[in-house]
């Protein structure tokens, strides 16, 4: 009886060790979650100063939440679209965050300092955060936006709103 019971907890043991394999796949390591998640959730009023470039098409702000900060974009075919600036290539490196390119091609890896200083060569598409040109292979991480016209009030979470 004992013997029937071996095989069994070794199969056991080898299918809980399987399953913690797989559930550790999901990490920064596979790159399915290349910074760990940032809880984010916030207001802009669009009627401040400071958030009048969201105003027009392809206006942009940046703002101080999420991993590296989260870039905010008015889409030419209307509505926000709200990512996070950590570049998913190398996102520990200190210079991976990405910025609006000065000409609207996508958002680049790197800073705006005395001309343009690259972290790497990625660029990511404006709309939709899926990569342009590599390096990086993952799309930018999207936070959900909703827009209430009424007060003027766009809403940012890391949660669907």
């Amino acid at each position: 009886m004992i013997m029937r019971k071996v095989p069994l907890l070794l199969g056991l043991l080898t299918l809980l060790f399987g399953l913690q394999q797989c559930k550790k796949s999901k990490t920064i390591d596979n790159g399915v979650d290349f910074f760990p998640p940032v809880q984010v959730n916030t207001q802009l009023n669009l009627n401040l100063p400071q958030y009048i470039p969201l105003s027009f098409p392809q206006g942009h702000v940046y703002i101080p939440e999420g991993n590296k900060g989260i870039v905010v974009f008015n889409r030419p075919s209307g509505g926000y679209v709200a990512f996070d600036r950590t570049c998913s290539h190398n996102p520990t490196d200190a210079c991976a965050q990405v910025t609006v390119d000065s000409n609207f091609v996508g958002y680049r890896c790197g800073k705006y300092e005395n001309g343009f200083q690259a972290c790497c060569t990625s660029v990511f598409d404006l709309q939709s955060g899926v990569v342009i040109n590599g390096p990086a292979v993952r799309p930018l991480r999207a936070y959900f936006t909703s827009y209430d016209a009424t007060n003027n009030i766009l809403f940012i979470s890391s949660n669907p709103l």
